[in-house]
């Protein structure tokens, strides 16, 4: 064989093993993809474990670069530790701000987790937590739930007048939580010893069946 027909062969070899190995990792890239989709799926359906495990999988893959679906499934496999109660809930959470930092995902998964702390009525984690979020990223409805929450959460750790303030943006918003926020800021004036502008916002309750019966104590 000359010189010649010997590097043509060499190349021809060359090619065939990049051919195998990019058909390696697309079929590999491929596989992880699905994975996320079953990973979803299960997530979907409740089955949080079974869904963690698959998305960790995905978010480990070393050599998977689709850093969006990677980004996904980092995301609701924190929601699954939220889920499940897991201790490394905070730790996952922290993790993908630090990896994903401007995700988007970030904001939704600062929120998410603030409102799990809420829900366990852990008041100083979910006021940590709400502190993080950008509340100008949030839809209507969660910004409405974020100034309950977060007012309710300042409230327990006796930072009244961060909260009062809240409460204040909240009270006369078309909102399923205007009337308490109404109810508060109306509380926290009254205790503040101011009755007149208290009174104004006690009044509109009155006939309101969570907060009415309580009006007329103040």
């Amino acid at each position: 064989m000359g010189k010649h027909g010997f590097k043509a062969l060499v190349l021809s070899v060359l090619m065939i093993i990049g051919g195998v190995g990019y058909s390696q990792t697309t079929a590999a890239a491929q596989d992880v993809g699905s994975q996320y989709e079953r990973g979803l799926e299960l997530f979907r359906k409740g089955q949080y474990g079974n869904a963690q495990r698959l998305l960790d999988e995905v978010v480990n893959e070393e050599f998977y670069n689709d850093r969006e679906t990677r980004a996904s499934a980092a995301y609701y496999a924190a929601i699954c530790a939220m889920k499940l109660y897991n201790g490394d809930a905070s730790s996952r959470v922290d993790d993908f701000a630090r990896e994903f930092k401007l995700s988007p995902l970030t904001n939704r998964l600062y929120f998410e987790y603030a409102n799990a702390r809420f829900s366990l009525k852990r008041y100083r984690d979910a006021a940590e937590y709400y502190e993080r979020v950008d509340k100008y990223r949030l839809s209507k409805k969660q910004l409405d739930e974020y100034y309950f929450k977060k007012g309710y959460a300042l409230l327990e750790r006796e930072e009244v007048n961060e909260a009062k303030k809240l409460f204040f943006e909240l009270k006369d918003r078309d909102s399923k939580y205007a009337s308490s926020a109404k109810y508060y800021y109306a509380h926290l004036l009254y205790t503040d010893s101011n009755y007149t502008e208290a009174l104004a916002n006690f009044i509109p309750l009155q006939d309101d069946p969570s907060f009415g019966p309580l009006v007329p104590y103040y």
